[in-house]
């Protein structure tokens, strides 16, 4: 077996502990970076990682169904997030910790599917993990706190408020009705742009997904 194929194998053996692993819209691909062409991708940066799927599916629910026209795009996920136009060009103004606070919600989401499929991480190590990358958010220096620490506590116990506000049901439904709505505009034609196509998309069993014609 290539290590191509391993790798194949390990995201297909989690992604089969969903309920919606069968679901026509669920579409993977282990070297896509982020949600791109409706399809959630399992790298970031150099690694590629089944939990990367989970992370991009994890935005999908904390969106939900009904932000779907408006969040899901050929590109990859719409972010709000204020611009300022400086010398010719546009940079990121944050005014709020919103972006943060989304981001922290989305890895509430992660962990419920995460426990879902038998991932056995501590829930302190997941906490801590996550609260460290919100230091690369542009807005981290808006999220309550005078120092580092302050800021990473209280980013940690905004995930655990968020994890315990949700039920692993409700997470997975989430999940599943944005799938209906990604099958939904899957089998309409003329949904994809050349520029953003992902060559090779895997439903969740790891069939090479086919386009409609």
């Amino acid at each position: 077996m290539t290590n191509s194929s391993r790798q194949m194998t390990i995201f297909i053996e989690r992604l089969a502990r969903l309920p919606v692993a069968t679901h026509p819209g669920l579409l993977f691909n282990p070297g896509v970076e982020g949600y791109r062409d409706h399809t959630f991708g399992g790298r970031a940066g150099p690694m590629e990682s089944p939990l990367n799927v989970f992370h991009e599916m994890a935005h999908a629910c904390q969106f939900g169904a009904t932000e779907f026209a408006k969040r899901a795009s050929p590109e990859g996920f719409l972010f709000k997030t204020k611009r300022i136009f400086v010398y010719n060009r546009y940079c990121i103004e944050p005014a709020t910790s919103q972006a943060v606070e989304r981001e922290l919600d989305t890895f509430a989401y992660q962990l419920h599917l995460m426990r879902k499929v038998g991932y056995k991480v501590t829930d302190s190590q997941f906490l801590q993990d996550s609260a460290k990358l919100m230091q690369h958010m542009p807005d981290w220096y808006l999220v309550p706190g005078s120092s580092k620490e302050l800021r990473m506590a209280w980013c940690v116990k905004l995930i655990e408020e968020k994890y315990a506000a949700l039920t692993q049901a409700e997470v997975l439904d989430r999940l599943e009705a944005w799938l209906d709505k990604t099958w939904a505009r899957l089998r309409r034609k003329a949904t994809r742009r050349p520029y953003h196509a992902v060559a090779e998309r895997y439903t969740g069993t790891g069939v090479l997904f086919q386009s409609q014609p």
